[in-house]
């Protein structure tokens, strides 16, 4: 079945990911993202982290995966410590 997909769906799914890439990428987090829509999104902060400390938050879209493997214990004891 690889390879039958439609030239639009590609193009789309493209697009989009390019875009959350480099909304996740900025190091900004816009509160107008389409992107913090999306009930499992980790956005900016959450991937920041990962660059910054080069453990966890591999997730842009599922985050619960994180959370899942583990992988989300170090940023979730960071935002704690942050917010206190």
């Amino acid at each position: 079945m690889a390879g039958k997909c439609h030239l639009f769906t590609a193009a789309l799914w493209i697009i989009v990911r390019s875009i959350e890439a480099v909304d996740g990428h900025c190091g900004y987090e816009f509160s107008w993202s389409p992107f913090r829509l999306l009930p499992f999104s980790g956005g900016a902060e959450f991937h920041n982290y990962h660059h910054t400390h080069n453990v966890g938050n591999y997730g842009s879209f599922f985050t619960f995966w994180d959370d899942f493997c583990g992988t989300s214990r170090d940023y979730i004891r960071y935002k704690l410590k942050k917010e206190s």
